[in-house]
């Protein structure tokens, strides 16, 4: 280990566990050597809180997506001590060695991929109980037809583990205490009765779906019932709202279809899912992030949305929808009203030839470099 210039950890995601470890790291290390963690979401400050100075100044977080030969999403996160010249090397490394997009981010419990994936699936996952939805039609609502990752809410949960994503949750409920959407930070029920019975998800062959072999040797996919955590065999959603968005090519116009429909319960559930995720979005820039496009590339790069929060916000209209929210008695934020006081009704326009994306800092549209 002392002959290696950079040094990176991806065990469990257990701070008690990865201490001890970066602890024996420091005493085997190249003073100059750059270590790293792949950690989903602990904050680094709580990794190296104890090493010494020259430790926390050649450390960092180093977020790879899984499968990392295929995701090109890299988060960086300096520690407060971590020098400028060790980031921008990892940068450049991470750019130009690995073929990665690269985001720099704030030392914030989950990044900014994990906590806006974690915090929109985690959504659906509780509205999906609180409305009566069976697994099959929130993945087929939340999937496609939102212009999200196809295997949307609960498949993309059995791909990952359900164990691995309940670490990740309670290290995010435990270090947001002030986040306005804190409670759903915790697995629903069903979701812990599943990892009680070992129903962990694709690792294990069963988790919300399950693959049975017939006696002629076909194979049937299965699906698991929220209410009594048995398999029943899967149903094809009937929505409106769904039919007629698949019939759609661009995914903008999908979108507006999929929620707009007031009648449809499938629509309404897409709706609260779209409404909420916005308005939680739209709070986060600042606090783990500089830009809404931070937030744009993170959901784009990592989690192959085609329409990003703020490109989804604009495809539905801004105006159009914050009057929709406003009189369902949703939680409008002060920024979004300050946004459309100002005359600034959408978060990205060209102005003069230039792409422009709308600045929270600045209050004002500020151009896109790059």
């Amino acid at each position: 280990m002392a002959d290696y210039d950079w040094i990176l950890e991806t065990i469990i995601e257990k701070l008690e566990i990865k201490r001890p470890l970066f602890a024996k790291i420091e005493k085997l290390r190249r003073s100059d050597s750059i270590v790293t963690s792949n950690t989903s979401g602990i904050p680094i400050k709580q990794i190296t809180a104890g090493m010494t100075n020259e430790f926390k100044q050649h450390f960092m977080g180093t977020h790879f997506f899984n499968p990392p030969t295929y995701i090109r999403l890299l988060e960086i996160i300096p520690g407060v001590e971590t020098l400028p010249e060790a980031v921008e090397f990892m940068k450049t490394f991470l750019t130009e060695r690995l073929s990665k997009d690269v985001l720099i981010c704030k030392d914030t419990p989950n990044f900014i991929a994990n906590r806006m994936g974690g915090a929109t699936s985690l959504n659906a996952m509780h509205l999906a109980a609180r409305m009566g939805m069976r697994i099959e039609e929130v993945d087929a609502l939340c999937g496609h037809a939102m212009a999200r990752l196809r295997t949307a809410v609960f498949r993309s949960s059995d791909a990952i583990g359900l164990d691995t994503n309940f670490n990740v949750t309670r290290n995010l409920y435990a270090n947001v205490p002030d986040d306005e959407r804190r409670e759903i930070f915790q697995y629903p029920q069903y979701a812990e009765r599943m990892i009680e019975k070992g129903l962990l998800g694709a690792k294990v062959g069963q988790g919300y779906y399950k693959t049975v072999v017939n006696e002629d040797g076909s194979t049937k996919e299965m699906v698991l019932d929220l209410d009594t955590l048995e398999y029943r065999e899967k149903i094809t959603p009937d929505f409106p709202c769904l039919a007629a968005a698949e019939k759609l090519d661009n995914p903008a116009d999908r979108l507006k279809v999929l929620v707009s429909d007031k009648n449809d319960r499938g629509s309404l559930f897409a709706w609260e899912v779209v409404a909420s995720d916005l308005i939680y979005a739209a709070n986060r820039v600042l606090e783990i992030c500089d830009t809404i496009m931070d937030i744009d590339n993170a959901m784009s790069w990592g989690y192959f949305w085609r329409l990003t929060p703020f490109q989804a916000w604009d495809a539905l209209g801004v105006k159009e929808t914050v009057a929709r929210m406003k009189e369902e008695g949703k939680p409008v934020p002060q920024r979004i009203e300050t946004m459309l006081a100002k005359g600034c009704d959408s978060f990205y326009k060209e102005i003069d030839g230039t792409r422009c994306y709308y600045d929270f800092r600045t209050e004002s549209y500020q151009p896109i470099n790059g």
